[in-house]
């Protein structure tokens, strides 16, 4: 109405240009996260271009207002969620808390990267044993603003906030339209997807190169982990600096939604 658009195929595209402008705007969050890692401006690029010219991704970016808006609000949460991590001043709080309430306005999956901060925090509340109790009200508030900020921007959730969010969940798991899916040579309906469903779609839509880099990057990161697990004790840490506390962070915001997404499902 604003822009006084007076077809269907304006309105259209513009829906696209908005769709990947939220796309576009997170990739510049995503080569940044990099940057700040690596310290590197090529790898920076090239991590960047990686996502940009995935084609499944690339297409999608301008249609999907859904599953690209969601990956982009999650980019764009781990950004604000690693300097809230780092410093939990006010600043940091509160724009990983707008961000917050907005991934999980999107998608209930935004539930995950809440618990992942607030369980990272926490266990360095227990490790240095400082900052105690400034850190849990910090947290608190933090808990409090992002539901506050999904409570004003979901209006399902205004009469009974608790009641409609798991009645939410419940349409979700149990999503009453069904249909029929070629998969493997066999049609399968949509909520009896085999678990190695979700496996074999990633695997055959994004390119090879980006799959072996990313099976490569997730088992270095994960040996990391498992080396820090089985060697700790009251003298040793689960990630020895901010480099290996990041890797940590991000890999988890990438299992945590795949597994609960599988025994979500099954």
């Amino acid at each position: 109405d604003i822009l006084n658009l007076q077809t269907t195929k304006a309105v259209f595209h513009l829906r696209h240009f908005v769709n990947f402008l939220f796309f576009f705007i997170a990739l510049i969050f995503f080569f940044v996260i990099i940057s700040k890692r690596f310290n590197n401006y090529l790898l920076s690029v090239l991590g960047t271009l990686f996502l940009f010219i995935s084609p499944r991704i690339f297409a999608e970016s301008f249609y999907n207002s859904k599953d690209i808006l969601f990956l982009s609000f999650s980019i764009i949460n781990i950004y604000f969620a690693l300097k809230f991590i780092e410093k939990q001043n006010l600043n940091n709080l509160i724009l990983f808390t707008i961000c917050s309430g907005i991934l999980l306005n999107i998608r209930a999956m935004g539930l995950i990267p809440i618990f992942l901060v607030c369980a990272i925090i926490f266990f360095e509340i227990i490790e240095k044993e400082k900052l105690y109790a400034d850190k849990v009200k910090k947290i608190l508030l933090y808990l409090f603003l992002t539901f506050l900020i999904t409570f004003i921007f979901w209006p399902y959730l205004w009469l009974d906030p608790l009641k409609n969010f798991f009645t939410y969940l419940y349409y979700v798991k149990n999503f009453p339209l069904i249909f029929s899916n070629l998969y493997l040579g066999e049609d399968i309906l949509s909520n009896e997807t085999p678990w190695h469903y979700l496996f074999i779609w990633v695997a055959i839509s994004i390119p090879l190169s980006t799959l072996f880099i990313s099976f490569f990057g997730i088992i270095l990161v994960l040996s990391k982990f498992l080396k820090n697990i089985l060697s700790f004790d009251e003298n040793n840490e689960l990630w020895l600096d901010n480099e290996e506390r990041t890797d940590f962070f991000i890999l988890l915001s990438f299992l945590f939604p795949v597994l609960a997404s599988l025994i979500y499902r099954h």
